[in-house]
């Protein structure tokens, strides 16, 4: 670890190498205005006091101080030659300055940059950092001494990439995005049982299956088939939309499916609406949608969410569907490439809806979706500031 004398000693080196007052006057209270500090690496003034380092041994062996094996020590003899690595590696020094109990920290910080991308992301990086909180950089502090920064850093990152890849794919998509009111018109004075809301699912939204269920309703849907039965709450909730209601539920047999086997069918089995529901066991895959074809008003898919299994489930889909009925799939979502994949290849042929803020994407078979006039919804401070597409 850097001694605190030495850093003390290469603050020295920077106001012994300082001929120009003015500089000398900026540099005088390093050691002790951190926030000072920050605002003058951003600055131009520092630019002219950074150009005195770049030859000058005693920087040099402060800033290799700080390397703990070989190579990174010659990436920091680049580094101090370089103009922006200069006033990167002061930065730190002065982090350092001014929180000598964090040195480890910094220096982690420093033994990172094994190439020069790698640098120029830790330089933006440190430029972000240093405008964060204390408490923030407590945090972070206390992730890295007890060795779990880099992993939260890479699972923040690696769900970063999804999204990425996942906005990528949607917007070469034919996909419409609207609010359920402005679909479905008045829908939120129907009445679901909340039940249906999975609460240990850690799902980003929990609401889908209320929305689910209320479209049903909505469209006095009575013929529903449901691709994945799993725990039977989504499907107990469509069966609770009318007396007069009839819910199929596919799902794969429970000796082919071992894992989900335990619970597939659990809210079924005690529903007051267990009589409005059958249950199918097969492989989709397998199953035969000709004894129901044209027949299904409403139709959910959320089982296998492979690619092929959103096709294949989809295709039996649309021989079960009547005309003007409607198709709903779920976890249209980062987490699930194999569903927004053949989303964005099923709407090459067949527009669809998105409802906002929600992994739900829907079909209506009849509706325009490029002409549809959404429902008008009343105005609000959220719509008008906060909306996609606002000014």
């Amino acid at each position: 670890m850097m001694k605190l004398g030495k850093i003390k000693k290469g603050v020295s080196v920077i106001k012994r190498l300082n001929q120009d007052q003015e500089l000398g006057h900026l540099v005088e209270g390093l050691s002790d205005d951190y926030d000072s500090w920050l605002a003058l690496i951003k600055g131009k003034k520092l630019q002219k006091l950074m150009a005195h380092l770049v030859n000058h041994q005693e920087t040099r062996d402060l800033t290799n101080h700080l390397a703990r094996n070989q190579k990174t020590a010659e990436m920091m003899a680049y580094l101090v030659g370089n103009v922006g690595a200069r006033s990167l590696t002061q930065m730190l020094v002065g982090l350092m300055q001014n929180h000598p109990e964090r040195t480890q920290y910094f220096e982690g910080i420093f033994r990172t940059w094994d190439n020069e991308l790698n640098f120029t992301i830790s330089k933006e990086f440190l430029y972000w950092l240093s405008n964060r909180s204390e408490e923030f950089r407590s945090i972070l502090e206390e992730l890295f001494s007890d060795n779990k920064l880099a992993p939260n850093l890479f699972d923040d990152l690696y769900q970063w990439e999804s999204q990425l890849k996942f906005e990528k794919v949607r917007s070469q998509s034919l996909i419409r995005e609207l609010y359920l009111a402005e679909l479905f018109p008045n829908i939120g004075e129907i009445k679901i049982p909340v039940g249906v809301i999975h609460e240990e699912s850690f799902h980003s939204n929990q609401v889908d299956m209320l929305y689910v269920c209320a479209i049903a309703s909505f469209l006095q849907a009575r013929q529903i088939f449901e691709f994945g039965t799993y725990r039977g709450q989504t499907t107990c909730g469509l069966a609770a939309i009318a007396a007069d209601v009839k819910v199929t539920t596919l799902n794969l047999p429970p000796e082919k499916d071992p894992r989900y086997a335990p619970y597939i069918g659990q809210f079924i089995k005690t529903s007051p609406y267990r009589d409005r529901i059958t249950q199918i066991f097969a492989d989709a895959y397998e199953f035969d949608p000709s004894p129901y074809a044209n027949q299904m008003d409403f139709i959910f898919i959320d089982a296998d969410h492979s690619y092929k299994g959103v096709e294949n489930d989809t295709k039996k889909a649309l021989e079960m569907l009547r005309p003007g009925g409607v198709i709903i799939w779920h976890d249209y979502a980062a987490k699930s490439p194999g569903v927004y994949q053949f989303i964005r290849d099923f709407s090459k042929d067949r527009p669809v809806f998105r409802i906002r803020n929600t992994c739900l994407v829907v079909y209506w078979d009849g509706v325009d979706v490029n002409n549809f006039r959404p429902h008008p919804l009343p105005q609000s401070l959220e719509r008008t500031e906060y909306s996609p597409g606002s000014a």
